[in-house]
């Protein structure tokens, strides 16, 4: 997730999905290696972002445990979902938007996945 409005719907989807199964919700962020920030830094403000997107959500007994790692989108994802043994990937697909996983990348990561993917189709704004 790139923790913006525009990926709220999968948020939703996969909070949903833990709350209803009592699973745990690890949320995903992926920083290109630019060494523009350290993924520590990352990781804090996008757990305030994450919580801050919920207004009027309860959590439950759901607490999101965000991670951030530093690599090659689809690669990365995939070490990730192994590292902590996903059972399912929820992601926003987009065909053309930067932020959320366009075409190639998505189809990379289903493709490898090792755990079903489920995707939710990004929104996005018309104009």
């Amino acid at each position: 997730t790139d923790f913006s409005a525009d990926s709220k719907p999968s948020s939703e989807y996969a909070l949903s999905l833990a709350h209803r199964s009592g699973a745990e919700l690890i949320a995903l962020h992926v920083i290109g290696e630019n060494g523009e920030t350290t993924p520590a830094r990352v990781a804090e403000d996008r757990t305030r972002q994450f919580r801050d997107g919920f207004d009027g959500i309860k959590f439950g007994q759901i607490t999101p445990q965000v991670q951030v790692w530093t690599g090659p989108l689809p690669q990365t994802v995939m070490q990730a979902a192994h590292r902590v043994r996903a059972d399912l990937l929820v992601m926003t697909v987009d065909s053309g938007s930067k932020g959320h996983l366009r075409g190639p990348s998505a189809y990379e990561v289903i493709c490898r996945s090792e755990c079903p993917v489920v995707t939710i189709p990004w929104q996005g704004r018309q104009g």
